[in-house]
C-alpha cells in the first residue's frame, strides 16, 4: 500500500486523541503504520531529497503538526492521543 497522503491520515490521526493517553509520538506512528498495513519496503521509502523516511521521519509529517494546537503536549517528544 503506498503511503497515506495527509488528508487519509487525519481521521485515524484525531482518533487517537480521543482517550487523552499521553504516549510517544513514535507509538502513535507505529499504530498509524499497522493501521494503514505499511510493510517493510513502505517504511523504508524515503523523501526525495533522499535523507528522510517520508512516513517515519523525525517530524511524523503534517498529520502530527496541524493537530498541536487543538491538542496539548505535555512532554517533548510526547504527544496526548
Amino acid at each position: 500500500m503506498p503511503i497515506p497522503d495527509f488528508q487519509t491520515l487525519m481521521l485515524p490521526l484525531l482518533r487517537t486523541y480521543t482517550d487523552g493517553e499521553i504516549r510517544p509520538i513514535g507509538r502513535v506512528v507505529d499504530s498509524l503504520a499497522r493501521e494503514f498495513k505499511l510493510t517493510d519496503e513502505d517504511l523504508r521509502q524515503l523523501l526525495p531529497s533522499g535523507r528522510q523516511a517520508t512516513f517515519r521521519n523525525p517530524s511524523p509529517g503534517p498529520a502530527l503538526i496541524y493537530p498541536k494546537p487543538a491538542c496539548s503536549h505535555p512532554q517533548n517528544g510526547r504527544t496526548l492521543g
